[in-house]
């Protein structure tokens, strides 16, 4: 889903920027802040890596789902991001362009923290065998990244700037449920899968340990 809104992106914020006066080209430079969103999705990371470090020192093996710190910080950030969009953008409201560039980096941050989430979520599920859980996701991701840009200009200039935002921030704000099932369930979900815990055993059964290595 995160990249898949980039895409539609392409073809929307030149719609919604053309209301504050901007060209094609102009507006093309508001994806230059949703990438500085992206750069804040290294703070997660150095937060995964710590854990894992401490775990690793006391050698305990970490749960999936105690790496989802960013998921929970980015489903909501992508509903604030698109809620945000919708109240600074003409007609809804009357300030100037760079009014938006808030909510732009939320989604940013949001996008990016969702395909490195899942994508390190599957990795810790499927351990070795994590190639193959992979080609669903790319395939999943290649398809709506393919669609998202098709219906993003038809549905901004039928619904309008805002209203087409509504839409997606209604989206965003009924995803945001996610991290907690995530949390709350995902260990369960794992456990009832036999792939998953044959993946994991194999794993630590093949394991080299860091101080075996020559």
């Amino acid at each position: 889903m995160g990249w898949a809104l980039i895409y539609l992106f392409t073809e929307s914020l030149p719609i919604v920027y053309h209301e504050f006066g901007m060209t094609r080209e102009e507006s093309s430079l508001m994806f230059l802040v949703i990438a500085a969103g992206i750069l804040i999705s290294i703070l997660p990371r150095v937060h995964d890596d710590r854990l894992v470090a401490q775990r690793h020192d006391s050698d305990e093996h970490i749960q999936p789902e105690e790496k989802l710190i960013g998921f929970i910080f980015a489903a909501p950030s992508l509903a604030c991001g698109l809620w945000w969009l919708v109240l600074t953008t003409p007609p809804a409201s009357t300030l100037p362009w760079y009014g938006t560039i808030f909510g732009l980096i939320l989604i940013g941050f949001a996008t990016n923290e969702f395909v490195c989430t899942l994508s390190g979520y599957l990795a810790d599920t499927y351990t070795i065998y994590t190639s193959s859980a992979s080609v669903a996701l790319a395939f999943l991701r290649a398809v709506l990244a393919g669609l998202f840009p098709l219906m993003g200009e038809p549905m901004y200039k039928k619904l309008g700037t805002n209203w087409a935002t509504v839409v997606l921030a209604s989206v965003a704000t009924i995803f945001c449920v996610t991290p907690v099932l995530f949390r709350t369930y995902g260990a369960r979900i794992r456990q009832r899968s036999k792939f998953a815990k044959y993946s994991i055993k194999v794993n630590r059964e093949t394991r080299i340990e860091d101080e075996n290595v020559i």
